[in-house]
């Protein structure tokens, strides 16, 4: 699985590599039903097991060792029909989502995300499977030290921070990558509201993150109340 990831950073010539930080498991567990995304893991990784590897990660941070140019690179698993899949600024008061793979976007499709300064901005390539470059945008402000996702889908958007989420209910799990995709991040939303008889089977989106110079927080470092996280996503 990671071939594409090893080869595209090489191209990029991007940073030495950095270990996430410790993290532990997420306490409790969330329960899960299903046994699509146990399958989707075994075919691409192999050493996870989605009901007790789950890991307390909310936000990833990305961190540059002497430059001023962080690259991210997240490839598309699995994906539902109608759902859009991006990312968000977790620092902003009022963040902007940035959208990386759009409905028609299918298994194998990838994004580069490239943070750069002077001005402060990120840069958004989306390839297709066969690595062909569809679109490249620009999105000014983006802070790369909070990296949140968020899943757009019928109902309402979902984020991978709880306390954002109706309920405070976790929406996204995060798994780390084993054997050749150690130091990765596996991703894994449940698209529809765990409060409204969601399928809780966390196999709507699933995509594989990760990039030289990737660091990660625990839920505990996000520390804000909830009116004012609920103020910022009016």
């Amino acid at each position: 699985m990671n071939t594409r990831a090893i080869t595209f950073a090489a191209w990029l010539g991007v940073f030495a590599f950095a270990p996430p930080v410790a993290a532990g498991l997420r306490n409790p567990q969330v329960p899960m039903n299903g046994s699509a995304l146990q399958s989707y893991l075994n075919l691409a990784d192999g050493n996870v097991d989605v009901a007790h590897d789950q890991v307390d990660v909310e936000l990833l941070r990305g961190i540059v060792f002497g430059g001023v140019t962080f690259s991210l690179q997240i490839e598309l698993f699995a994906k539902t029909q109608g759902v859009v899949f991006g990312l968000y600024d977790g620092h902003a008061l009022v963040p902007t989502r940035i959208p990386a793979f759009p409905d028609s976007a299918s298994a194998g499709w990838f994004a580069l995300f490239t943070w750069r300064l002077n001005p402060t901005r990120l840069l958004v390539s989306l390839f297709d499977a066969d690595g062909a470059l569809i679109t490249t945008t620009t999105y000014l402000g983006m802070d790369r030290d909070a990296i949140g996702f968020y899943v757009q889908s019928a109902d309402r958007t979902y984020y991978s921070q709880d306390a954002l989420n109706p309920g405070r209910r976790p929406q996204a799990l995060f798994y780390r990558g084993t054997g050749p995709n150690s130091g990765w991040w596996w991703l894994c939303f449940e698209g529809e509201s765990l409060e409204t008889g969601s399928d809780r089977d966390f196999d709507d989106v699933v995509v594989f993150v990760g990039s030289d110079g990737l660091s990660s927080h625990t839920t505990s470092v996000q520390t804000t109340s909830w009116g004012r996280l609920k103020a910022r996503f009016r």
